[in-house]
């Protein structure tokens, strides 16, 4: 699976297609049955949604945390591509969203007021 070649949808579609991977995914915490994995894996909708929700995320089309509710199910389980294949993603990043850099507050001069 190349994601290289895909484009970042547009926004509304995006928004879309966060609603439409959430209604499909089982409730946070319940995991998720073969069956279900295969069923998710086989609908082509869902699996184009998440794609483009992953791309979307690296291209900050959409946010990490605007698409978080299907991540677990989009990223991880071999749905959409194998775990560890999808691992360079910004969405599907194996310890979390991305964070800034820590500020040393050593550096900063302080101001007095």
């Amino acid at each position: 699976m190349s994601l290289d070649d895909t484009e970042a949808r547009p926004r509304a579609e995006l928004d879309c297609c966060v609603d439409y991977a959430a209604q499909r995914v089982p409730a946070p915490g319940t995991g998720f049955s073969e069956e279900q994995r295969a069923a998710l894996a086989g609908d082509a909708s869902f699996v184009n949604c998440c794609t483009a929700l992953i791309v979307g995320v690296g291209a900050d089309a959409i946010s990490y945390r605007e698409a978080e509710p299907v991540r677990q199910v989009c990223c991880f389980g071999d749905v959409v591509a194998p775990e560890a294949e999808l691992y360079n993603e910004k969405y599907c990043t194996p310890w979390g969203p991305p964070v800034p850099p820590a500020l040393d507050a050593y550096d900063a001069p302080s101001e007095v007021a």
